[in-house]
């Protein structure tokens, strides 16, 4: 929950041309937009997050959406 790795989804995006779910990493919300903006994957999968702080998946979502990826709200 320090943050999704990077310097990782960069470099296994440069490996494939398959699309990518990071899973991993998200404790708060600026992880979230850090993900998007430092690489070109394709999802996100979270889960910790939602067990061990007061988040919850609308949370995400809206932050998500404020950084105009698609989401279903």
């Amino acid at each position: 929950m320090d943050g999704f790795d990077i310097e990782l989804i960069n470099y296994v995006e440069k490996m494939t041309n398959i699309p990518i779910i990071a899973v991993g990493g998200g404790g708060k919300m600026e992880h979230y937009k850090e993900l998007f903006s430092k690489t070109n994957i394709n999802a996100v999968g979270s889960a910790s997050i939602f067990h061990f702080t007061q988040f919850t998946p609308l949370d995400i979502k809206n932050e998500l959406k404020s950084i105009n990826i698609p989401v279903r709200i």
